[in-house]
């Protein structure tokens, strides 16, 4: 799988038709050029990967073989670390220095249950029992004693463990914060409205920048990777031993409820859940599951079995693997399951990490903003190994990365169908560049920072959102900004291995972005289907003011369909790449604008600015290579075996580096 190296090059096939070096340079000397060394939030990759963008396809390819390899059945149950390793690789080896995967540094001490509950209550100030008078009084036996008698000896040294590790992550979390000027993490707790006005600065929020100016965030990492390995560990173990628990047993401590569920179906609500453990049958787990609060920074659920709902009809309540100043990990094993959530649900990480991961079954997932796999200066992520599954959301969702965090949606297998809401007459997000009657949904591979340049200057790098699929025949459904799309200085990528794939939506989308970004689609093979609607443009690797766009597809006879500034098309200094490397393809293109190959002309890129020449030193690349196949195009200028250039291709565009060239040929690349 996934192909990577052709007997012909694209570097040499670019460097023939005079694009040489086709990366960005920039120097801080350039009057109002945003240098993306200055630019808070910025993640540690990015400014390499910027200035080697063609570098994007391995970067992608890394990312989407850490998914297949670690999201197998195989590997899952016998290590025990797939959950870890990528939250490590894809999470916080992007965002922070220092850490290499080796291991959480579990404790592999046999942990007695009684011990194990009784540092749970120490560390909250708590007491387990109620002696009074030297043990006088006979109704005053330890409670806690009396239920541990109830469950079944084979799970307790699984259930101590659990709950030892995760409090040793709790501790690290709870020192990350130790710096925190009071009342911060308060207000940041109280932020609902990031979706609706961080992109564009319209609303500052400076707990934001307070937090990250002291928080230790190789603790905080630390401890939330302690957190998750542990909740994997324990669930492997646990589903391993096939001990049935009869009836619930719950423990209230200081730091929330401790929950066994039994293996009777039954509905469920906690106040501050801590630990949840459930051994079978079919659930319905209402509001607060797998987040974290103020009183408690970790609160993790495991699920062994069964076809559970997880039902919160409060848009405003975090649930369902959501973290944030924190950690809330949902990890269920098997079943049919229904998720339903509002904002901040469903793997969102703000300042935290969140972590819905579901290992088996045909699923369903419904969320509002901020949700299925999203991340603000933290960490969400969903992760489904297997199934017919279906996500369904409204924005800010489905691998989206925002102000250097890390967002990441990855199924590994089935045929899926992902749908961000496009219309705004449903949900009003409401995007200019359609007339506001599509929606921004910043879904489904979007990495986007905080643009305040026009604003009160509070400007904030995007961050790295990711969907991973990697096989079946999949569909994907959005409006604006979707679909492997940055934004200021953000990383927007969507990866699919494999599969008759049909991809629809509308602008600035597919491999597309705007400001100092990157934004890639990869769709591996197939015979797949791109359709854009209503506005219908500005996509299939195009890229706007400084970004690179790219498009490939490894091969298929695939059908693209647009209207405008489409399919390998550069304009304010960028460099966008459409590459179809076989199959006999069909282009239904409108008879006007920028397509197939194309670049904008200004005058500030052959003569420069007297005030603000950055523009003048850039490079503008619009490429569009089809490679093998018989092709169909539906505009006569374009030909199948054919070269074109646009603009001319004549000295005074190639002194400026204004390459405009679409080039269809017979060669097949070959593995």
């Amino acid at each position: 799988m996934f192909v990577l190296l052709f007997s012909i090059s694209i570097d040499s096939i670019l460097a023939e038709n005079g694009i040489y070096n086709p990366e960005f340079e920039w120097n801080r000397a350039w009057s109002r050029f945003p240098s993306p060394e200055d630019m808070p939030f910025i993640l540690p990759f990015f400014i390499d990967l910027y200035r080697k963008p063609l570098y994007v396809q391995r970067f992608t390819l890394s990312k989407a073989n850490t998914i297949e390899h670690y999201l197998c059945d195989s590997i899952m149950s016998k290590n025990r670390n797939s959950i870890y390793n990528i939250l490590n690789l894809i999470g916080v080896d992007m965002m922070v220095e220092g850490f290499r995967n080796y291991g959480a540094n579990l404790s592999e001490e046999k942990i007695d249950l009684y011990s194990a509950l009784k540092m749970v209550y120490s560390t909250g100030n708590g007491q387990m029992n109620t002696i009074t008078f030297g043990g006088t009084y006979l109704d005053t036996e330890n409670p806690v004693r009396k239920r541990i008698e109830k469950i079944p000896p084979k799970i307790r040294g699984v259930l101590g463990n659990l709950i030892y590790n995760t409090l040793d992550g709790y501790m690290w979390i709870e020192k990350s914060w130790r710096n925190l000027p009071p009342g911060t993490r308060e207000r940041i707790l109280l932020d609902k409205d990031l979706d609706m006005t961080i992109s564009d600065g319209s609303k500052y929020y400076p707990e934001i920048d307070d937090a990250e100016k002291f928080i230790d965030h190789a603790s905080f990492y630390y401890g939330a990777m302690k957190v998750s390995s542990a909740v994997e560990k324990a669930g492997f173990e646990l589903k391993n031993l096939n001990v049935k628990l009869k009836e619930d047993i719950i423990f209230e401590t200081p730091l929330g409820e401790i929950a066994l569920l039994g293996i009777k179906s039954g509905k469920h609500s906690f106040n501050n859940p801590f630990i949840i453990i459930d051994f079978g049958g079919n659930d319905t787990y209402k509001g607060r599951v797998g987040v974290n609060s103020f009183i408690n920074p970790v609160s993790v659920i495991i699920e062994l079995g069964g076809n559970d709902r997880y039902i919160s009809k409060d848009t405003l309540t975090p649930t369902q693997g959501s973290g944030i100043c924190g950690v809330g990990v949902l990890l269920d094993m098997s079943g049919n399951d229904e998720y339903t959530g509002g904002k901040q649900s469903q793997g969102y990480g703000f300042l935290g990490v969140g972590i819905l991961a579901d290992l088996s079954g045909s699923d369903r997932y419904k969320g509002w903003t901020q949700t299925q796999g999203c991340g603000y200066r933290g960490i969400g992520m969903l992760l489904d190994a297997e199934g017919d599954d279906e996500y369904r959301s409204y924005g800010n969702s489905q691998g989206d990365g925002e102000i250097g965090g890390i967002g990441l949606l990855a199924d590994r297998r089935g045929n899926d169908f992902y749908y961000a809401e496009p219309y705004s007459s449903v949900y009003d997000r409401g995007d200019y560049h359609s007339k506001h009657r599509i929606n921004s949904n910043n879904s489904q591979g979007f990495g986007g920072g905080r643009r305040a340049d026009g604003s009160d200057g509070h400007s904030l790098a995007g961050g790295l959102g990711m969907l991973i699929d990697i096989s079946g025949n999949d569909r994907y459904v959005s409006g604006n900004w979707s679909l492997g799309t940055g934004y200021w200085f953000g990383t927007g990528i969507l990866y699919d291995g494999g599969g008759n794939d049909h991809y629809r939506s509308c602008y600035f989308t597919q491999g597309s972005g705007a400001h100092f970004c990157i934004g890639a689609l990869i769709d591996e093979n197939g015979n797949d289907k791109h359709e854009l609607f209503e506005t219908a443009g500005a996509a299939l690797g195009f890229g706007w003011d400084w970004t690179f766009a790219y498009f490939y597809d490894g091969g298929g006879n695939d059908k693209y369909n647009m209207k405008k500034i489409s399919i390998g098309v550069a304009e304010i200094r960028s460099i966008a790449l459409f590459i179809e490397a076989g199959g006999d393809d069909e282009y239904r293109i409108s008879d006007h604008g920028l397509r197939l190959g194309a670049c904008d002309k200004r005058n500030s890129y052959y003569e420069p600015s007297k005030i603000s020449p950055y523009h003048f030193y850039g490079k503008n690349y619009g490429v569009f290579l089809d490679l093998g196949g018989n092709d169909k195009y539906s505009v006569e200028f374009f030909k199948n075996n054919k070269k074109w250039y646009q603009p001319e291709n004549d000295l005074v565009n190639i002194k400026a580096n204004n390459i405009g060239i679409g080039i269809d040929t017979a060669l097949t690349p070959s593995p």
